[in-house]
């Protein structure tokens, strides 16, 4: 609507997350509103938005994409072929993996195998941190 915008950014190559952003007290249908409410925060413009929401994001991101045990999953490449041949070179070990959700905007899926099974659970991103199971982790 004349009232919404659509913030999009490009994380990696051919992974978008997408966040609807309310524009509060707009002076006129063609104007930016005076507040934008983004993920439950208020935010003064867009400059605003890239301080406080997209650069804490980016940097919480750029650091889960480090990690060893982040991997990009596509056809050939896929979690559980990772989670299998790790655990038949540690059988003693829980392996783990994160990948970016397909399902969840936002979301990291953190993949492990505890015996035999592969069990699934989701982090969220924010720029205060990572939430997993309820709790905030700044890293």
């Amino acid at each position: 609507g004349s009232d919404h915008l659509t913030l999009t950014w490009k994380v990696a190559e051919d992974r978008f997350f997408h966040w609807d952003v309310v524009e509060l007290n707009k002076a006129n249908p063609t104007s930016l509103g005076q507040v934008l409410k983004l993920d439950g925060q208020k935010y003064e413009d867009l400059d605003e938005i890239e301080d406080r929401f997209i650069e804490p994001m980016a940097r919480h991101v750029r650091e889960i994409m480090d990690n060893k045990k982040f991997i990009e999953v596509d056809a050939d490449n896929t979690v559980e072929g990772f989670l299998r041949q790790d655990k038949s070179e540690y059988p003693n070990r829980i392996p783990y993996r994160f990948c970016f959700s397909d399902k969840h905007n936002g979301y990291l899926e953190l993949h492990y195998i505890p015996r035999r099974s592969i069990r699934k659970e989701y982090i969220s991103i924010s720029p205060k941190g990572f939430k997993f199971r309820n709790r905030m982790f700044k890293t």
